[in-house]
């Protein structure tokens, strides 16, 4: 028979906005699945495009962020511009052990995991509370639910199954202030411009972050990341250094050792990188703020095609752009070459030149750039790494 797909169904279990109740079902293993239109069957010869939707392990669906029946990661226009088809899964979830919050014996695997599986799956989601104002530990270092090498699912460290990839073509890269969202919940202050951060708030972050190397490792990183100040750094220098800072921590620097990575280990596939640096659209947030964690996906999903009156035209153009490049990789393994034409030739990253694209409305060129933040990359793979190891 044929099923009509109307609508979405329930994302997985998990807390809402205010962690006070939940959301979802334990229901939720299903796939969404987009066409381009005017197919009545489909083509075996289309690329099909998976998206694994983000929230930290905690939150997430994959219908994404929505007002009314507006859906972030609605497929329709990537499908239809890029002609592939586009998957979106629905489950991804792991389990942190909260035996004790449950009461459940945790002297025994077997006998909490057999007790976790029974107990009330409300309870079991209720029972993690993320702490969003003043933390212990800067909030990376409080999203306790990670995936773990299980020797199933993931058979080892990720970094150690590059060789596996060889041949596979690799897209990766990051938004240049990935990291304000997180630096705004350890130092609010960030996004208010009658307060100020300080230089002692910004040492004690970076000692937070930098624990596994202690007082050596504090004073190297704060160093580094405060060496153009001056005598008397504006707020606004201050402000952009700590969300640089989180950028880089989180995700610049595994992004680069990814790429490093799969080039090393690369016999056929190529390796692509890229800066996304179109600045936020937040009204709320200052106006010195580029490109926060997850803005890239409006764009990647046509969001100023499907909703063309909460946008301008210099949208439009970012949007076009990153679907012509995502989808002929997709369909090429070259975000250059395929049914798309893109306003700027994307050189691979390689040895020769480690290049990347600056990707946002005004592409030319220039857009193509190399080492990429190589400064602090070094540092953090390389000097960082060589501090003396006080704690894990």
């Amino acid at each position: 028979g044929t099923l009509k797909a109307k609508d979405f169904k329930k994302r997985c279990m998990q807390m809402t906005l205010t962690q006070t109740d939940v959301r979802g079902s334990e229901d939720c293993l299903y796939l969404n699945i987009w066409i381009p239109q005017g197919r009545r069957q489909v083509s075996t010869k289309l690329p099909v495009m998976v998206y694994i939707y983000g929230g930290a392990f905690l939150v997430g669906g994959s219908q994404g962020a929505n007002f009314l029946d507006n859906y972030l990661y609605d497929g329709e226009e990537i499908a239809v511009r890029g002609n592939v088809i586009v998957v979106t899964d629905v489950s991804l979830s792991l389990l942190l052990q909260l035996g004790e919050k449950l009461g459940c014996p945790t002297d025994n695997t077997t006998i909490l995991a057999d007790c976790l599986r029974s107990s009330d799956p409300k309870e079991l989601t209720l029972a993690y509370h993320l702490q969003l104002t003043n933390l212990p530990m800067p909030l990376v270092h409080t999203l306790a639910l990670a995936p773990v090498v299980d020797g199933d699912f993931l058979p080892d460290a990720p970094e150690k199954l590059f060789a596996n990839a060889a041949d596979i073509d690799y897209l990766a890269g990051v938004n240049d202030m990935d990291g304000h969202i997180f630096a705004g919940v350890d130092l609010p202050a960030i996004n208010r411009p009658l307060v100020k951060v300080t230089a002692d708030q910004v040492y004690d972050l970076i000692k937070g972050l930098t624990v596994d190397r202690g007082e050596a490792g504090a004073n190297a990183t704060y160093n580094i990341y405060t060496q153009s100040w001056g005598d008397k750094p504006s707020q606004e220098v201050v402000k952009k250094t700590v969300v640089e800072l989180i950028t880089d921590y989180i995700f610049l620097i595994p992004t680069q050792l990814a790429l490093n990575l799969h080039l090393q280990n690369a016999q056929s596939g190529k390796t692509y990188s890229y800066l996304f640096s179109q600045p936020s659209r937040m009204p709320i947030y200052p106006s010195w703020v580029g490109a926060d964690h997850a803005d890239d996906l409006q764009y990647v999903f046509g969001k100023p095609f499907a909703t063309p009156l909460g946008y301008l035209p210099k949208h439009r153009t970012v949007s076009k752009a990153m679907i012509a490049y995502w989808t002929n990789f997709a369909r090429t393994g070259d975000p250059n070459k395929g049914h798309s034409d893109v306003p700027v030739s994307w050189p691979a990253y390689d040895n020769k030149g480690k290049y990347y694209l600056d990707i946002n409305n005004k592409m030319n060129k220039k857009s193509v750039k190399q080492d990429l933040r190589s400064r602090f990359v070094t540092f953090w793979n390389s000097v960082y790494l060589q501090l003396p190891q006080v704690a894990n």
